[in-house]
C-alpha cells in the first residue's frame, strides 16, 4: 500500500498545482487496507482451488485459480506477477522463477526458483492450453 498512497499523493500535489478539485474516490475516500488471511482462510482457498481443478472451470476460472495458486505458492507481489513469463517455469511445471522487485529501490533483489505444490502445478497445467 506504501506505494499507492505515494502515487496518490504525487497526484494530490499535482491536482493542486493544476487549480484541480479534489478527487472523490470511491465512496468518499481511499480504500482501506484488508487484514492478511489468517491460516485456515488460506487452507480453506488451497480447499476449493482443489476442489475447482476436479471439475470443468471457463477460461477465466481456469486462469483465475492458476494465479491464486501461484500466489499462494509464492507470494509474488503484483509487479511481480505481472512480469512472470513462460521462461519462468521449470520443467515439468514443478517450480517457478520470480524476480523480485524490492519497494522504492531499496534491499537486494532476492531472485529465486520456488518450488509449486500439487495443487499450483495441477493450476499452471490446466491454464497452459488455454493459454495456448
Amino acid at each position: 500500500m506504501a506505494t499507492n498512497e505515494a502515487r496518490a499523493q504525487c497526484l494530490d500535489l499535482l491536482r493542486e498545482a493544476s487549480g484541480l478539485p479534489a478527487l472523490q474516490l470511491g465512496a468518499g475516500g481511499r480504500v482501506k487496507p484488508q487484514p492478511t488471511p489468517d491460516f485456515a482462510g488460506l487452507v480453506a482457498l488451497r480447499r476449493q482451488l482443489d476442489q475447482d481443478l476436479g471439475g470443468a472451470m471457463s477460461p477465466g476460472r481456469t486462469r483465475l485459480t492458476a494465479v491464486l495458486a501461484l500466489v499462494l505458492d509464492v507470494a509474488p507481489r503484483a509487479g511481480e506477477l505481472v512480469a512472470m513469463r513462460l521462461s519462468h517455469l521449470a520443467p515439468e511445471n514443478t517450480a517457478v522463477y520470480v524476480q523480485r522487485r524490492p519497494q522504492h529501490g531499496t534491499g537486494e533483489a532476492d531472485d529465486d526458483w520456488f518450488e509449486l505444490s500439487e495443487i499450483g502445478r495441477a493450476a499452471v497445467e490446466h491454464w497452459l492450453p488455454l493459454r495456448a
